[in-house]
């Protein structure tokens, strides 16, 4: 697995792993989605809601980020 650039991301509703600055010069890992204008995002925190328009969000804080880079997840390991 390497890493990919995020214009060809699935925007699908796929979660992928997505690497982004985290704004203070640190870098950051999560979990990411393509979050679609009007769907609902759920965490029990108070970030739950519609969302605005299309944007990548982090599954971790539930916040949006911009990520520049993707890749698929990994296996789950098999025991």
């Amino acid at each position: 697995m390497n890493w990919q650039p995020i214009e060809t991301a699935p925007k699908n509703g796929t979660i992928v792993l997505g690497y982004f600055d985290n704004g203070d010069g640190s870098i950051f890992m999560s979990h990411i989605m393509w979050v679609k204008s009007g769907e609902m995002i759920c965490g029990g925190n108070e970030h739950d809601g519609f969302v605005g328009p299309q944007k990548w969000f982090s599954l971790l804080g539930r916040d949006e980020v911009l990520p520049t880079h993707w890749m698929p997840l990994p296996e789950p390991p098999n025991d």
